[in-house]
């Protein structure tokens, strides 16, 4: 769904008194990246606008870690005025040419609004032209003030994503079949032909589907690789009457101990309707089993009804919620 002024991405009015407080005179600050001598005072704004807590403190010393994290680049940059740092971004680069932004709280003390919606576009610009083909922002559904920034900033918004979990079972599920079912990892595939059976998934898929024909399907493989840790025989491909029909990309969670992640999943449209989906989510409950792993988490778009019957009917529990805004490269041709 495209923002519309003054409606935010649900559609909901935004009071006319605080949709003012983004238009102003774009002349007013001077954006610019943060030297390397003032990167720890934008830290810590970042962190919590002009506040200095022990919270504060400690947030900018994760938000310092992340940005040196091996293979991470990150822009940060600030807004001043009168030489008085009024917004701070940071635009985290990620494998498949995507990019994580991290904002201080829009109510924090010292942030400016409109400061903050035009560094915000303006680094998002910067990212799209040197070649990113997403840039992403992630906000607590109740964080009503940073949905109205998000909106200011041009960022439009994805889904809202719920994020599940499924503790390790104490039986062996059992395993579903579908007759004419045959199953190829990963290694038994070119990645173009796994390419090419992601991107049939994605037609009239009720995922993201913004996100259809803006990506590389490279760079798509190359976040799945890079979400977690890569497991290469966890990656399944399901033929159905000797042809590609869906596909399941399990890795091991970046967060959690021992626990699984289902980066992907999803089944071509000719297939749909026949089971297939909940087969190949069984099967990824079935590695949850076998592989003594303690829990199993995925994020699903709230409105894909069709995927998430399915999970609660294997006992997937919400643990988290939150509202993904994008800005998006140029459509592919």
């Amino acid at each position: 769904m495209r923002i519309a002024d003054g409606a935010d991405a649900t559609g909901e009015t935004l009071p006319k008194d605080r949709n003012a407080e983004y238009h102003t005179d774009m002349n007013e600050w001077s954006i610019q990246p943060v030297p390397s001598d003032r990167r720890e005072m934008a830290l810590r704004f970042l962190a919590g606008g002009g506040q200095s807590t022990d919270a504060v403190e400690q947030r900018a010393a994760a938000f310092a870690l992340a940005c040196q994290e091996d293979g991470v680049q990150t822009r940060l940059w600030w807004a001043l005025r009168s030489g008085l740092c009024q917004a701070a971004c940071a635009a985290l680069q990620r494998p498949g040419r995507t990019v994580l932004l991290l904002t201080p709280a829009p109510d924090a003390p010292g942030v400016v609004p409109a400061a903050q919606a035009l560094l915000m576009r303006r680094l998002a610009q910067d990212c799209l032209a040197d070649g990113t083909s997403l840039v992403q922002l992630f906000l607590r559904p109740h964080d009503h003030l940073g949905r109205e920034l998000a909106q200011a900033a041009g960022l439009e918004l994805l889904a809202e994503l719920l994020y599940l979990r499924l503790d390790r079972p104490d039986r062996a599920p059992e395993q579903m079949e579908l007759p004419r079912l045959t199953w190829r990892t990963c290694g038994q595939v070119s990645p173009r032909e796994l390419g090419e059976l992601i991107e049939a998934t994605y037609v009239h898929s009720l995922d993201c589907p913004l996100l259809s024909g803006r990506r590389r399907i490279e760079d798509v493989l190359e976040s799945h690789r890079h979400s977690g840790t890569y497991r290469p025989g966890s990656w399944w491909i399901a033929d159905l009457d000797g042809r590609p029909a869906g596909c399941l990309l399990l890795n091991t969670s970046p967060v959690g101990l021992n626990c699984g992640d289902i980066v992907y999943v999803g089944v071509a449209e000719p297939f749909r309707g026949r089971g297939l989906g909940r087969v190949l989510v069984r099967r990824a409950v079935g590695e949850l089993y076998h592989d003594r792993l303690t829990a199993l988490t995925l994020a699903v778009d709230a409105r894909n009804v069709y995927a998430r019957r399915i999970y609660r009917d294997e006992g997937f529990y919400r643990i988290d919620r939150r509202l993904a805004f994008a800005a998006l490269g140029p459509q592919l041709t």
